[in-house]
Order: structure tokens, then C-alpha cells, then sequence
């Protein structure tokens, strides 16, 4: 009978820990990924496993994020203008292998935009798409 169940929910997976980075399992009702932060960047994955090349593919991302920083800038110029200053972007990553094998997405948010996000898409070292809401 709802809300209660029958059976216990799975437990969650234990933190994984790779060269001093340690990933951690999220749940919440609305989903659930893992978490870690490399390079002062949060970094989630939304797959139940934690695949073996996931801090090999956080750290190519965020190369990648370094050599496309003034395409991106540019990009979130043209999503937020008139909201603020595009600088105060609290950048996140969230790694999408189905999008290609480094495929990921960035996402910029900042208080001063209020709950206006900017998310885009890289995949193969190249913008592929990008959008903005709340």
C-alpha cells in the first residue's frame, strides 16, 4: 500500500575512490548519478555502475572545456545577456557517453541569473548544441 513498500529499496553502491578523487552515489526521487569534484569542477554521471574510465573521461572533458573556454564564453554570452555577468558561471559537468564516447554537457549557472541555466552539448572536442532555462 503506498507509500509504504513491500521490499526494501537497493542499497546504494559505496563511494568509489581513484587517485585521490572519491565519486558518490546520489538518490533523490527525481533520479539518481554519481558525484565527485576534480579540478574544482562537480562532475556527475547518471548510470547505476560507475564505469572504469570515469576519472580518465572527467579529466578529458575538462581539457576539452579548457580548449573550448572562449567558444563557451560566447555561448553563454548569448544565453544570459541582460542577466548579469557571464564570469560569476559556476560551471558543472555531466559526462553523456551516449552522446559519443567523450561526449558531455556543461552547465553554467550563476545566482545573478537568477534560475536561468546554460546547458551544451560537447561531443568529439566540438559544440554540438545549446540551450538555456530554468
Amino acid at each position: 500500500m503506498w507509500p509504504f513498500r513491500r521490499t526494501r529499496p537497493p542499497d546504494d553502491p559505496p563511494p568509489v575512490t581513484l587517485d585521490g578523487i572519491t565519486a558518490t552515489y546520489q538518490r533523490t526521487r527525481s533520479g539518481s548519478w554519481w558525484m565527485w569534484t576534480l579540478r574544482g569542477t562537480l562532475c556527475y554521471l547518471e548510470r547505476e555502475s560507475l564505469p572504469d574510465d570515469w576519472l580518465d573521461a572527467s579529466r578529458r572533458a575538462l581539457d576539452t572545456i579548457a580548449d573550448l573556454g572562449p567558444e563557451i564564453r560566447i555561448v553563454i554570452l548569448r544565453h544570459v545577456e541582460g542577466w548579469g555577468p557571464p564570469d560569476a558561471a559556476v560551471l558543472s559537468v555531466w559526462l553523456r557517453p551516449e552522446l559519443a564516447p567523450d561526449g558531455f554537457e556543461v552547465v553554467a549557472e550563476s545566482e545573478a541569473w537568477g534560475d536561468v541555466g546554460v546547458s551544451i552539448e560537447v561531443a568529439n572536442g566540438h559544440i554540438n548544441g545549446h540551450w538555456s532555462g530554468d
